[in-house]
């Protein structure tokens, strides 16, 4: 099943399908950004930095450190109610009644944090990175990481587990990075921390089907597949499906021919990426041995949609 939209097309078909006891599986990479672990060391590290206390918050809720959750519970609340500042995390809660889990969670959480806080007082991006490596070990994030694995397969969500086995490594890669074509550069722990959100929002991780026997659910961009007796394609709407490209805001394709024609090095233009489009649609149709299904929508919230 090839869909022109993924957001809109992908959830609802998936859960028609598990409805029906019919196997399937998504072919898509997420971002690395989006995983629960990235987004608890990109938190740390705004936390370390000096980051609102969201960030902090974030890192005690995250599963990551050895808090509870009812220790996270308790923090959360008591940071709220006493309009705790960043700033005073590091020494002990003294304002009115302190539960004890909210200690412990603070405790917990600046254990973590300190020495990274230190280490990204380093200054160079190598001292930073190793730093960051550092931390992510003293908090046992890879067993983490592996006993979620260890619990997606034995729950059956394969994807996920796929998608968790790859994470680690993905961090350690990028860290490694850092460390190799970074290392000597000097900059401050904000920078740093914007450096590392664009390598995880760059970076990807995805999984292969289970199974051989179930319907595959993608799009012509990335789902490549062998030939296939029965090929669905979702959401043929004009301009959804192929795609239209728009004009660079700056130069169009035009301009980008004149430039070419004067010798100067140019990007290619919106036609070209219309015509991979359109190829990768020609190939993905002529894999299906016995039908091709084409659907549209005709209507989007009230309003009439045409089809391609």
């Amino acid at each position: 099943v090839l869909l022109s939209d993924m957001d809109a097309y992908a959830q609802p078909l998936l859960s028609a399908l598990e409805r029906r006891g019919v196997p399937a599986f998504l072919d898509r990479r997420d971002r690395l950004r989006d995983h629960a672990c990235s987004r608890f060391l990109l938190s740390s590290l705004r936390a370390a930095s000096g980051g609102p206390i969201s960030d902090a918050l974030a890192a005690v809720k995250s599963g990551f450190l050895s808090i509870s959750a009812d220790e996270a519970e308790l923090f959360e609340n008591y940071i709220l109610r006493c309009g705790i500042k960043p700033g005073q995390l590091f020494k002990s809660f003294s304002r009115g009644e302190v539960p004890e889990g909210a200690e412990n969670a603070r405790a917990a959480l600046i254990a973590a944090l300190a020495p990274l806080k230190a280490g990204l007082a380093g200054a160079t991006v190598s001292q930073k990175a190793r730093a960051t490596y550092a931390f992510l070990a003293a908090a046992r994030v890879d067993e983490t990481l592996k006993n979620d694995v260890d619990a997606l397969r034995q729950g059956g969500d394969i994807r996920a587990m796929e998608t968790s086995a790859q994470v680690w490594n993905a961090l350690m890669t990028l860290l490694s990075q850092l460390d190799a074509v970074m290392g000597d550069a000097r900059m401050d722990r904000e920078q740093f921390v914007s450096i590392v959100e664009e390598g995880m929002a760059g970076g990807e991780i995805g999984a292969v089907p289970a199974v051989s026997d179930s319907v595959l659910v993608g799009d012509c961009d990335r789902t490549r597949t062998r030939p296939v007796l029965h090929l669905f394609v979702l959401g043929c709407n004009e301009g959804l499906l192929p795609r239209e490209f728009p004009d660079d805001a700056l130069l169009d394709d035009a301009e980008l021919m004149l430039l070419s024609e004067g010798g100067l090095p140019v990007w290619k233009g919106t036609s070209f990426d219309a015509a991979v489009d359109r190829l990768n649609l020609y190939g993905a149709f002529s894999r299906a041995h016995n039908s091709v299904t084409v659907s549209f929508s005709r209507t989007q919230n009230g309003e009439e949609l045409a089809a391609s």
